[in-house]
């Protein structure tokens, strides 16, 4: 099976497993009470949709024609990025019921901006 097929068929498990918790990784919310749920198959739902996100703003940097948008340095790992999304997220609740991948990009550009040379 590959790796897509493997994360649709992890998500769909979640949605049926846990449908009476309603979490929506869509939003900020959503995001912070997957995220921080200690069960191992909340990590993984947590770490696949994070690695998303975080490919998303990769993609976004190749085909900005050189403008970055995600200015991290080389070192920081995804766990680093989510710890730094959901610290965020903790001190921004009144931002929770936006969507996850802009607030994420708005928590990794505020811890790192992206020089203006």
């Amino acid at each position: 099976m590959k790796w897509p097929s493997m994360a649709i068929a992890l998500l769909i498990s979640l949605h049926s497993a846990h449908a009476q918790d309603r979490v929506d990784l869509a939003t900020g919310r959503g995001y912070l009470a997957v995220c921080s749920r200690e069960e191992e198959d909340w990590r993984l739902a947590c770490n696949f949709y994070s690695a998303g996100m975080n490919n998303m703003l990769l993609a976004i940097d190749m085909i900005a024609g050189g403008h970055k948008v995600e200015c991290t340095p080389g070192q920081t790992t995804l766990a680093d990025k989510q710890r730094i999304f959901l610290a965020f997220l903790r001190a921004n609740p009144d931002l929770q019921d936006r969507g996850s991948p802009a607030l994420y990009m708005q928590a990794l550009s505020e811890t790192f901006p992206c020089s203006s040379k």
